[in-house]
């Protein structure tokens, strides 16, 4: 998730990536507390991405946006503001993970009052969707297809069927980074 303010600033970029759940009794609760939900092997390479670049990876099976990430994205770009604060208002779509009791709930103790963006509006309530976004996923998406390429252009020749690798986590992460 992007976030930026009126002011033009950007805030750290909250990055979901999909792990595989815990095959240890209460794991996956232990990793969720503990290393934002990866595995302890993951976690030493997770944990370098985040100390080296302004990104805040979590993780869990689907890779979508859940209660508990949603939670701690408000937490961090709203739960330390120095008091008194004036209060803010976030435009969210109509998402579930965004309008949980518990989701709401926190953004009232923090002041953040969410508004939701109605169906086929966001180009015209978010136009930081529009602005940011959009080259965000062109990047993402230029990055992906000359990875592909270069794959393709790798295997010409071959006698093998064609296996795409996707990209490594630190890459991934690192396209999220310079975009």
């Amino acid at each position: 998730m992007l976030l930026g303010d009126s002011g033009g600033g950007k805030y750290s970029s909250f990055l979901v990536l999909k792990s595989n759940r815990s095959t240890v009794s209460g794991g996956d609760q232990a990793n969720w507390e503990k290393r934002h939900g990866f595995g302890i092997h993951v976690w030493k390479e997770t944990k370098a991405i985040m100390e080296t670049s302004d990104l805040e990876l979590y993780a869990n099976p689907s890779a979508w946006w859940s209660e508990l990430i949603h939670i701690e994205w408000l937490k961090a770009m709203f739960g330390d503001r120095p008091r008194p604060w004036q209060p803010v208002i976030l435009l969210v779509d109509a998402f579930s993970g965004h309008w949980t009791p518990a989701v709401k709930d926190y953004a009232i103790a923090v002041e953040v009052h969410l508004m939701p963006v109605p169906p086929s509006c966001t180009v015209t309530c978010q136009p930081a969707d529009t602005v940011w976004n959009r080259p965000f996923k062109a990047y993402l998406r230029g990055e992906w297809v000359a990875m592909i390429r270069h794959q393709l252009q790798d295997h010409e020749g071959s006698t093998s069927a064609f296996e795409f690798k996707p990209p490594k986590r630190p890459t991934l992460c690192e396209w999220v980074r310079t975009s």
